[in-house]
């Protein structure tokens, strides 16, 4: 936390140094040289959200500390998926209440990868020439025979599932939601 602390004022500085020498830039050109490393250096490092992990990873993190795993069942073209990511999971006080409670796994859908997870190898099922879905996905994710993204799962740290929700959730929702399948 204090090497945080530590970058955020360092930035602070760079940035007042930066602007103090934008003020006295007469020429355009050499204010362009400044703004933008100023737009690197201000993206650099400020990543808030969560940190995603990988299936096959769980289960060292696991030995390691058990915590509740948060399975994100999403697909590359669902525009739910992408608000859900930017509104909730990428939200720096979604991660501070929620963070370090869960591990985090995105699962893509449509993804061609194996996956080994609980002693099974999953794999992409081909539905025809251009269609198909992952097989951990379908165990997940699957409502009567339906999918529909995202979907988010949490699983107890033996890996069973605990609770189910589909759709998108706003922050406010997803915490309340997770308070429920604490219970």
């Amino acid at each position: 936390m204090e090497s945080l602390t530590q970058l955020i004022e360092l930035k602070k500085v760079i940035f007042t140094f930066l602007f103090q020498k934008i003020l006295n830039f007469e020429n355009s050109m050499k204010l362009l040289l400044v703004i933008i490393p100023l737009i690197a250096i201000s993206s650099f490092g400020f990543s808030q959200g969560v940190k995603w992990t990988k299936f096959e990873d769980l289960a060292d993190s696991i030995a390691k500390q058990k915590k509740p795993i948060i399975v994100k069942i999403e697909t590359p073209w669902c525009d739910y998926s992408k608000l859900m990511e930017s509104k909730v999971y990428a939200k720096k006080r979604f991660v501070k209440r929620v963070g370090k409670n869960y591990y985090f796994v995105k699962l893509n859908a449509v993804s061609k990868q194996t996956i080994n997870f609980r002693n099974k190898e999953y794999e992409f099922i081909q539905f025809s020439e251009t269609k198909g879905l992952h097989s951990l996905a379908k165990e997940l994710a699957e409502v009567g025979g339906v999918l529909r993204y995202p979907t988010t799962v949490v699983l107890n740290s033996d890996f069973t599932q605990n609770k189910r929700v589909v759709g998108y959730l706003n922050k406010r929702d997803f915490r309340y939601w997770l308070q429920l399948s604490e219970e």
